[in-house]
Formats: C-alpha cells, sequence, structure tokens
C-alpha cells in the first residue's frame, strides 16, 4: 500500500529519548487538514512497556491526529495487536529494512500520566503578599521564599520543589494538593486536569524525569480591588482592608492595616515588573486579583509582550470580576497565542449585587457581552459554589446560556468553612435537594452529591457573619436571599 510519509517514529527511540520528544515531533507533524494519502509511521523492532503505548495513544489523541493517518511497521505482537484494538483499520506492516541503528542514551523518560500535574515543572504562583506556591489550589507555599527578595528561578529550582516534583514522580500526590484530589474525587474538573488545556503551548517542552522548564507565572498580584465580597477577606481585597480597619475585631484590623500597606509589593522598590522582563522563557500566564484589570501594571505587562512581539507565543488568562473593561483590551487580545478571560459571577441581580457589594449587576452584564465580542478571545464564567447562591445555581446557568460564553466551571467554596456546602443546616439542605434535584445538569448533580453527604450545622457563624456585614454595610440579605435567610436567619 503506497502512502506519503509524513515522518517515521522510532518507539524504540521514545524509551530512550527525554519524555517531551513525542509531543515534539507530533505537534511538528501536525496539520490543519491531511490529504487521504498521508501517514505517519511508527516503528518498533524490540519489547516495549505498554505504558509507552498508552502514553503514544494519549499524546494522538492530544495533538489530535486520527488514527486514520498513522501506520505501524514493527515484528512485535504487543504493538500490533495494541494499535489494532485502538483502530482495527491501522495499517500494520513488517519491514525490517526500516529498524534504526539504536540511540545511545542514559536517559530514562517519565512519560505523562493522569497523576503527574504540569505544574511543578512550568512555574510558580504568587500571592499578594509576595510568598509563593505550587499553583493558586496549592494548600501551602513554597518554603520561606517571598518574591520580593528571591528570585523567581531560585524559588522555582528549589529544593522545595525538587521534593514536589519527586513526590509526584513516584505516583504520590502532595498532601497539599488536597483540592485538586478532592475534586476528581467528586467528578469535577479540578486544576491539575484543566492545566492540560492551559499549559498546551508548554507540555511538549516538559521533561517530567527533569527539574523542568521556567515557562509559567501565575499570581494575585496585589491585593488593590473595587469590590467587597462577603466569601473574600482583606488578604486579596483593599475594598474589605479599609472595611476591616474601620469595622473589623482586633485581630482583623491589625490584619487589614498589614494588608494595606504589604500587599502592593509589586510598587516596591524590588520592581518585579522589570524582573520578569528579563524572563525570555515565560510564555505562559495566569493573572487573577484583587481586581486583575484595575492594576496598571498588569496591562502595561500586555502591552510590553505585544510591543516585543513576546505574546504570539503566549497563553495568557486574566480573572476578572467583570466590573472592569478597558477599551485597550481590544488592542490585545488577538496578539496572543491564545487569550482568555475569566469573569468570576456567582450569582444574578440583587443577589448579585450583596454577594459582591458595590457591583452593578446591569453594568456586568454589558462589560460580558464586551468581553465575549473581543478577537481570538475566549471568555467563559468561574462560579464559586456556597451557602450564598447553592440554591440559586438553576437561575444563574439560565441566565449563562444568554450570553456567548465559552465554558462554565463551577467550583465549590472549601474556606471559609462556614461558608462552604460541606456543613449545612438541615432545613436548608432539604431545600436545596429538593430544588436541584430537579434540574438536568451534570455539575448541577455532582453539587447534589455533596449536599446530600452535607453534615449538620446550626448555621451560627454563617449567620452572625452576614447580619454583621448587613450593618456594616446597610444590606439586608434576607431581603436578596430570603429562601436561604429563612433557613439560617
Amino acid at each position: 500500500m503506497t502512502h506519503d510519509l509524513l515522518g517515521t517514529i522510532s518507539i524504540d527511540e521514545l524509551e530512550l529519548s527525554p519524555s517531551s520528544t513525542l509531543l515534539k515531533r507530533l505537534f511538528e507533524l501536525k496539520k490543519d487538514v491531511f490529504s487521504d494519502s498521508e501517514r505517519i509511521v511508527f516503528t518498533c523492532f524490540s519489547p516495549v512497556d505498554q505504558q509507552t503505548l498508552y502514553f503514544i495513544e494519549w499524546c494522538c489523541y492530544y495533538v489530535d491526529i486520527p488514527f486514520f493517518f498513522v501506520k505501524v511497521n514493527t515484528d512485535q505482537d504487543i504493538v500490533k495487536n495494541f494499535f489494532k484494538d485502538v483502530d482495527p483499520d491501522i495499517y500494520v506492516y513488517t519491514d525490517m529494512l526500516d529498524r534504526n541503528v539504536m540511540l545511545e542514551s542514559n536517559t530514562t523518560p517519565l512519560f505523562y500520566n493522569s497523576t503527574l500535574c504540569t505544574h511543578p515543572w512550568t512555574g510558580i504562583h504568587a500571592w499578594p503578599d509576595g510568598k509563593t506556591s505550587v499553583c493558586c489550589e496549592f494548600n501551602g507555599n513554597i518554603g520561606s521564599y517571598n518574591i520580593n527578595s528571591d528570585s523567581i528561578e531560585d524559588i522555582f529550582y528549589s529544593s522545595e520543589m525538587d521534593e514536589i516534583r519527586e513526590s509526584f514522580r513516584n505516583g504520590i500526590t502532595p498532601s497539599a494538593c488536597v483540592s485538586c484530589t478532592r475534586k476528581e474525587d467528586q467528578g469535577f474538573q479540578s486544576k491539575r486536569q484543566i492545566a492540560l488545556h492551559k499549559h498546551r503551548n508548554m507540555l511538549k517542552h516538559i521533561d517530567f524525569e527533569t527539574q523542568g522548564n521556567l515557562m509559567f507565572l501565575g499570581g494575585h498580584l496585589g491585593n488593590l480591588c473595587n469590590l467587597k465580597c462577603r466569601i473574600c477577606s482583606s488578604f486579596f481585597s483593599s475594598q474589605i482592608s479599609a472595611e476591616d480597619v474601620k469595622h473589623g475585631t482586633h485581630i482583623e484590623k491589625a490584619d487589614a492595616k498589614v494588608h494595606l500597606q504589604e500587599h502592593v509589593w509589586n510598587r516596591k522598590e524590588f520592581n518585579f515588573w522589570d524582573s520578569i522582563k528579563q524572563k525570555n522563557s515565560l510564555i505562559n500566564f495566569e493573572f487573577l486579583g484583587g481586581e486583575t484589570l484595575l492594576q496598571k501594571e498588569n496591562l502595561s505587562y500586555l502591552q510590553w509582550l505585544v510591543d516585543t512581539g513576546a505574546s504570539k507565543d503566549c497563553m495568557f488568562e486574566i480573572t476578572t470580576n467583570g466590573t472592569v473593561f478597558p477599551d485597550v483590551l481590544e488592542r490585545y487580545s488577538d496578539k496572543f497565542l491564545n487569550f482568555s478571560i475569566t469573569l468570576s459571577i456567582d450569582n444574578i441581580g440583587d443577589r448579585f449585587e450583596l454577594e459582591r457589594r458595590n457591583a452593578n449587576w446591569e453594568d456586568v452584564e454589558k462589560n460580558v457581552a464586551k468581553f465575549c465580542s473581543l478577537p481570538n478571545c475566549s471568555i467563559g464564567i468561574n462560579t464559586t459554589v456556597n451557602i450564598q447562591n447553592v440554591y440559586y445555581l438553576p437561575e444563574l446557568l439560565e441566565w449563562a446560556k444568554t450570553t456567548q460564553i465559552s465554558y462554565h466551571h463551577l467550583n465549590v467554596l472549601n474556606s471559609p468553612e462556614f461558608f462552604n456546602i460541606y456543613s449545612l443546616v438541615p432545613s436548608f439542605k432539604e431545600l436545596v435537594i429538593d430544588k436541584l434535584e430537579t434540574v438536568d445538569n451534570q455539575d448541577i448533580q455532582r453539587i447534589l452529591n455533596i449536599v446530600r453527604n452535607a453534615s449538620n450545622s446550626d448555621g451560627k457563624e454563617f449567620r452572625e457573619f452576614m447580619q454583621h456585614k448587613d450593618k456594616i454595610r446597610n444590606d439586608n440579605f434576607a431581603v436578596s436571599h430570603p429562601e436561604v435567610a429563612e433557613c439560617y436567619y
């Protein structure tokens, strides 16, 4: 059978090469449209590990190369049978003339598998106080490092990060990654799983058997914010910091004063922005708030990436509360390899405005339409599910259907605990179950399972917190959220 050969990949050599080798090669061979006669040939003339074959299958799916355009030259039965199981129509043959001279190599690749996470091999996440972690879901910090005093390289290549990588290599998910394991157990996509999409421009450069390469920077880059969200804190919001200085407890006031002074670390004598402009390897970014689009330094850095031409190789994600729409975004969005904006929207109408004090729902709706009209930009919504909004999720999802968003993630709140849905007053638990069990939506059904298994609470801490916020903000939770208040008040 005659085919037009696009390229040959030796499976024997893959087992002696860095783990990124196959993805790099497949991305090189990938075409938007293949002709019917074109084929990529995999060869194998030595015993091979079954996991290597699984990895090949996964890579072809990940790069989106249909097996119609693959043929296999091998004398190994395990290889023949594997590919025939994948696709019975794959052309498998044996031609020993294609046998390569084996490489001499000391490399033992660690191929990607579902227990690994790309974050420890690609970069770090910075918090408003300058401390760092593996990602925004990681429960802990990377040693005592701080972005104010330590270089990104020193943090990324530290012994603490090496220990995390080694744990993953041994098939052990670190205990600090409990957020991802919990989500996966609940049937939700975890940060680890979503990273396969968000890190698409980096995965082909990751050799899991090494320390990795510094390519990613994520962060809550300061706490400058225009809102006072009830599930948030002074750590992430300058508005809440100011409020706590005036109305908080002694401890809250002390913390808030520190946050107002220390969480503008990117404006200190140490110029964070000048330092990262020197990191030519950075090609993937995830900026969170505070309110990301209020911080001029974030927009200036975007402009710098565009002006230098670096943006064409970069994937950039911004998380925003939706209240701000800088017109300059219209000039940025189509200059990146991929540009995405995730809107934090937990409810609609009056309920949205109470949960996110200072926000105007009508303005946010208008901004959602503006965001969705940006060229070459993926727009989505992240909803943090908690006691305030779990009963109203069906209304939120129906509203989201009227927009042009590309994705909608439901993220279950963990902290503060008195806000999460893992513990509920019995009457509210019953109310939520009765409503959500009628909704035909997989994510809603996963939420429903959590609610059904929730422990009982007296709701005292939630009630006292909400009544305190109502008093100092002149709000009324019972008016905007009557069904919840009736159970908790």
